[in-house]
């Protein structure tokens, strides 16, 4: 090859990357002029109002031209919500935010539309589909709680069988939503292990509660000395405030719980979608939402206080357990749900 020839190859390059970058630039201005018009963007989520509010006032300072509004939903709200809001061609909602179950059903009814975010490149496999449909934004390490002032020196639980202990017996208050525990323990142990363990587990006099948040709060504030099925985020803000509650995190398996999000079919306001969903997965808005909301960032490349030993076997919400997810309500009835 002559050197003219070299030279103009390298030259062409050097244009095609600039077009490149010129183009992303220009999508990107495009997509924030379009938001510029919409200013408005409505998320329906299922975590926290607290938390809800403290992404939507981060992202308006961020995007001052676009007014924020989040809506709690519960999970058996979710489907009936927006299958009234097609019905009724009465379009509310930008974004979605659910737990991996939530998000696979509204992917499966077509109620979530794909966006490439050119942030999903930092997020492992497993943690994003292959169409753009949902990426997941947090993960949930769904384990065991304690009250170190209830168990005493060297008297915290490190495994799921230490809940059978007789020192524990009717001091153990557990969340009936735990899919994401059935479906790990199932995968690792089996279902009649499962079944057998939950069983022994009643038997020790454990007490059913509903809601993660409150089997914190009540073994904060020593009601029970152990909580089931509390995540570990959860946990790092109420010590933050001062509770004495700690989390575990040897237990094997250990469920995480994917939370992701997604742009709704026919949202009114598309563009404002896309940046809210763009400024959450990167690098900013995870740090953010760790900041504001003590969560465990889903982003490979950030990283907090919420980690697991090397050697704790980690078993995340997966398409195959969704999929499964009548068959694991089934096998709830038959234990401790």
């Amino acid at each position: 090859m002559t050197k003219s020839r070299f030279l103009a190859g390298l030259i062409a390059l050097l244009i095609g990357w600039s077009a490149t970058e010129i183009a992303i630039a220009e999508t990107q201005a495009d997509i924030i002029e379009k938001a510029k018009k919409e200013g408005s963007l409505v998320i329906y989520g299922s975590t926290s109002i607290s938390d809800q509010t403290a992404l939507c006032k981060a992202f308006n300072k961020r995007y001052a031209f676009i007014q924020c509004e989040s809506i709690k939903l519960a999970g058996h709200n979710w489907t009936s919500r927006m299958a009234l809001e097609r019905e009724s061609r009465q379009y509310i909602t930008d974004v979605v935010m659910g737990n991996f179950f939530v998000m696979a059903e509204l992917v499966r009814r077509g109620y979530v539309v794909s966006y490439n975010s050119p942030e999903r490149s930092a997020y492992s496999k497993g943690y994003k589909d292959d169409d753009g449909f949902w990426t997941a934004f947090t993960k949930a390490y769904t384990t065991i709680i304690y009250n170190p002032d209830l168990v005493g020196p060297g008297g915290a639980p490190r495994e799921w069988d230490d809940l059978l202990s007789p020192k524990f017996k009717y001091n153990v208050l557990v969340d009936s939503n735990n899919l994401d525990i059935l479906g790990a323990q199932i995968k690792v142990m089996g279902e009649e292990e499962t079944v057998a363990f939950w069983k022994k587990v009643q038997a020790n006099g454990a007490v059913l509660t509903s809601g993660s948040s409150g089997v914190v709060q009540r073994v904060a504030a020593g009601e029970y000395a152990i909580g089931v099925g509390a995540m570990a985020h959860q946990v790092i803000a109420a010590k933050r405030d001062g509770a004495s509650v700690e989390w575990v995190s040897t237990a094997d398996p250990m469920p995480i719980l994917l939370q992701a999000i997604g742009i709704v079919e026919k949202a009114p306001h598309p563009n404002s979608a896309k940046l809210f969903v763009d400024w959450l997965l990167s690098r900013e808005g995870q740090e953010t939402l760790h900041a504001e909301t003590g969560r465990t960032p889903a982003r490979s490349d950030v990283t907090t206080e919420a980690t697991l030993p090397p050697h704790t076997m980690k078993v995340e919400t997966s398409a195959e357990m969704v999929e499964k997810t009548n068959y694991l309500i089934e096998v709830c009835g038959q234990t401790f749900c």
